[in-house]
């Protein structure tokens, strides 16, 4: 089995679901729509095949962990997150995914991954990146997030949200420079 599909599992139980990284471990493709999970698998290190990840919490709740094995799935190009979650907080591990291309997910705060994001080289699109979540308006933190993205030079898909004017002069200096390697 290369690639499984989980959708609406009401008739899997969860021991089975829990068990897919370890029994499936040559899966190239997982996609998990669940409405009973609340995390994601803990050990992921083992689908180090995976290229293509994505994990849907279907309850609707605000915050789910992603775990620290993340980083272990070496081969993955596409995580998608959903659109509706949070993920709370994001692992530095994640940085680790060199291969990544898409990463798609609710509003994410990247201000962790502040020094780390930059190493990422293969990423293409990272939408709905919340540059304030909690309000702190003006924090040098979002500023050294935003000077790290410029390092992203295959990036084409960027949404970033909760722009105060603190931060354009940064932003348009990132985006300056990006548009000169672009022409190199």
């Amino acid at each position: 089995v290369q690639s499984l599909f989980v959708y609406n599992p009401k008739t899997l139980s969860e021991s089975f679901v829990r068990r897919i990284p370890t029994k499936y471990r040559r899966l190239k493709v997982l996609d998990i729509n669940d409405d009973r999970l609340l995390d994601v698998p803990e050990d992921l290190q083992c689908l180090s095949r995976l290229k293509y990840f994505r994990f849907r919490n279907g309850r609707y709740e605000k915050y789910f962990p992603l775990p620290e094995s993340i980083g272990m799935m070496g081969n993955l190009e596409t995580l998608d997150l959903g659109d509706e979650d949070y993920v709370e907080p994001m692992p530095k591990e994640i940085c680790m995914l060199r291969k990544l291309r898409h990463f798609i997910g609710g509003q994410m705060d990247l201000i962790p991954l502040k020094d780390d994001i930059g190493g990422m080289t293969s990423l293409q699109t990272l939408p709905k990146v919340d540059l304030d979540p909690f309000g702190a308006r003006s924090d040098d933190r979002v500023v050294e997030l935003i000077q790290e993205l410029r390092k992203l030079k295959q990036l084409r898909g960027l949404v970033l949200l909760n722009v105060w004017d603190e931060y354009m002069s940064a932003i348009s200096s990132s985006i300056n420079e990006m548009q000169q390697l672009e022409k190199l």
